[in-house]
């Protein structure tokens, strides 16, 4: 039938469908042809659908669906769903929390030099899950992230700077350039209303990250109310 059909194109139907702007818009129809796509095990479609089952988004949340489609293309070698995996055994969302599986997941999409693994490694090691809690290692993984284009690893690099701490004097000039990239990529200038944040991914999910929220609530007491956009989402926090 038509589910055995090229997982490729319906990959691409699929995305034609969930195109807000376009006149095809069905978002019913996206998701099923996504579901076919991945049922074939078409890695973008496994990890598309998977992150909307991780947020519930036009699907209800389901966190072990997500978990095993996103598992199902990281076994194979796929760095985003390795990452995406990854992150999802630091918060201990629809799989059992478990630092070894995090680092092994992680560490694989790393070596592939993937960004939002990079950034959740930094993670790790700023808050010492299970590994030692090493401020500086934390920028030097978000370094690496923030120059790939991870603009999460700049907002964590921005908000370490922010707060000093273990800062040596050589990375403090490059996190706060990477903080300045970021809020320029959000289109920001003092006079602006609210700066955009864009590319939230898994990895992050505010982990009790009580900087990030201070540094948050500081700029909106300023008068600059934060949007973050999760790229799976496509709505404002």
């Amino acid at each position: 039938g038509e589910m055995a059909g090229d997982p490729e194109a319906q990959y691409h139907l699929a995305s034609t469908f969930a195109d807000k702007n376009s006149p095809q818009y069905r978002m019913d129809q996206a998701i099923r042809w996504l579901t076919a796509a991945a049922d074939q095990g078409h890695p973008d479609a496994c990890v598309e659908l998977g992150g909307r089952y991780e947020w519930g988004e036009a699907v209800e949340q389901d966190h072990d669906e997500a978990a095993r489609l996103y598992r199902r293309v990281a076994r194979q070698g796929f760095a985003p769903a390795q990452a995406k995996l990854g992150s999802l055994f630091v918060d201990g969302v629809g799989v059992a929390r478990d630092a070894e599986e995090a680092l092994m997941w992680l560490g694989k999409a790393a070596e592939q030099d993937n960004a939002a693994a990079l950034n959740s490694l930094g993670y790790i090691s700023s808050i010492g899950f299970g590994v030692p809690k090493d401020d500086t290692e934390a920028i030097r993984l978000w370094s690496l992230a923030a120059e790939r284009g991870n603009a999460l690893a700049a907002f964590n690099l921005g908000v370490t700077h922010q707060s000093g701490e273990g800062v040596p004097q050589d990375h403090a000039l490059a996190a706060k350039q990477a903080f300045d990239k970021l809020v320029l990529r959000g289109g920001f200038a003092p006079a602006d209303p609210y700066v955009l944040l864009q590319g939230y991914q898994g990895g992050f999910r505010w982990q009790g990250h009580m900087q990030a929220a201070n540094c948050i609530v500081r700029f909106a007491q300023a008068g600059h109310v934060w949007l973050v956009q999760n790229t799976l989402r496509h709505s404002p926090y």
